[in-house]
C-alpha cells in the first residue's frame, strides 16, 4: 500500500522561500540569498512560520515581502496574489496619479480594461500618461484618428 505524502497548505511556499535564501545552488539564489535576503531563525520550522503568517488564505497565494530590501521576518511578510506581488516587485514601476488616485501604469490599464501596450501607445500619441488614462474612459480604444482631436481639446 502506498502512502500519500501530501504537504500542508503553505509548506511548499515556505520550503521554496528557505531554498532561495539559503542554497547557493538554487536558480533564484542570486536574487535572494545572494543579495543578503535571509529568513529569520524562528521560521526554520514550518510550525513557527504558520503561527506567525497563517495558512495561505486562497489557492495560489504567494509569500510577498512588504519591503523588498528586508528579509523574510515577522511584520515584513504577507500572503498576496500574483498580481499584488508583481506590483510590489523591485523592477521599475511607473506610477500615475489622476484625480487623486495613484496607481501603477499596469493597474490603470487593468482598471480601464485595456492592455498596458494599448494605453502606452495612447500616451505616446497624446503626449502624457494622464491624458491617455483620461481619454480611455471617454474615447474607445479603436479610435486612433480621434486622438489628435482629443489632444487638441485636452491640452
Amino acid at each position: 500500500m502506498r502512502r500519500s505524502h501530501k504537504k500542508p497548505p503553505g509548506y511548499r511556499r515556505w520550503s521554496s522561500m528557505r531554498e532561495r535564501c539559503n542554497n547557493p545552488n538554487c536558480k533564484d539564489w542570486a536574487r535572494y540569498g545572494g543579495r543578503g535576503i535571509t529568513v529569520c531563525e524562528r521560521w526554520d520550522t514550518f510550525a513557527n512560520f504558520i503561527d506567525d503568517v497563517g495558512h495561505p488564505p486562497f489557492l495560489g497565494a504567494q509569500i510577498d515581502r512588504i519591503d523588498n530590501d528586508r528579509g523574510y521576518e515577522p511584520g515584513n511578510v504577507r500572503w498576496a496574489s500574483c498580481y499584488e506581488q508583481q506590483v510590489n516587485s523591485r523592477t521599475v514601476m511607473i506610477w500615475v496619479e489622476v484625480d487623486g488616485i495613484r496607481l501603477s501604469w499596469k493597474a490603470w490599464a487593468r482598471e480601464l480594461g485595456v492592455s498596458h501596450q494599448a494605453l502606452s501607445y495612447r500616451a505616446k500619441m497624446l503626449g502624457s500618461r494622464e491624458l491617455a488614462i483620461r481619454s480611455a474612459a471617454t474615447l474607445p480604444m479603436d479610435h486612433h484618428n480621434d486622438l489628435e482631436a482629443y489632444r487638441a481639446g485636452a491640452v
